[in-house]
């Protein structure tokens, strides 16, 4: 999934249409905040090195027109649900490649909420969970999970994040029992 020289700058471009398409729809909406997940400014691939590179240049695009627009990030979020990596979750997983996937996406997502003035992060863990108790380690992956979110607020912390978290449940959606 690495983009190539070309298709890299068309990827950016993309991005940058698509983030004034969004921004011109929230001012003529007379819309205060937006809210986002890191792979609404960035299309996402197996290299987080350089999502997290373009990631940075499409913050500052984003600073730049919250500036002139006015409007603000109300919170902010990692997409640890859609690609199917994290079937089995993301910080639950028994992957470490999948978690440690998971940790890096939402440090970028972090680092864009902060850059952005974000005034909170949401926490979606509708893949941190299990359809059986057949298949599922409860004590290890509650352990898990609660390890994951306390590195992810404070390294928010550390780096200047003021605002609230939060845990996002949707009761089954997708999996039949969440953590």
């Amino acid at each position: 999934n690495n983009i190539p020289g070309e298709e890299k700058r068309e990827a950016g471009e993309k991005a940058k249409d698509k983030m004034e398409e969004a921004y011109e729809f929230i001012t003529k909406m007379n819309n205060r905040y937006y809210c986002i997940h890191e792979v609404d400014v960035v299309d996402e691939t197996n290299d987080m090195a350089a999502n997290e590179k373009r990631q940075q240049a499409l913050t500052e695009y984003a600073k730049q027109k919250q500036q002139d627009s006015g409007v603000k990030l109300l919170r902010g979020t990692a997409n640890l649900f859609s690609n199917r990596r994290y079937m089995n979750g993301a910080s639950t997983n028994p992957d470490f490649h999948v978690l440690a996937h998971g940790g890096a996406q939402v440090k970028a997502a972090l680092d864009a909420t902060i850059a952005l003035g974000g005034e909170n992060y949401v926490f979606w863990g509708g893949r941190e969970g299990y359809m059986s108790l057949l298949n599922t380690n409860m004590k290890r992956e509650q352990e898990n999970l609660a390890k994951f979110l306390h590195t992810a607020k404070d390294y928010a912390r550390k780096h200047g994040f003021n605002g609230t978290f939060f845990l996002e449940q949707i009761p089954c959606e997708p999996n039949k029992h969440q953590y």
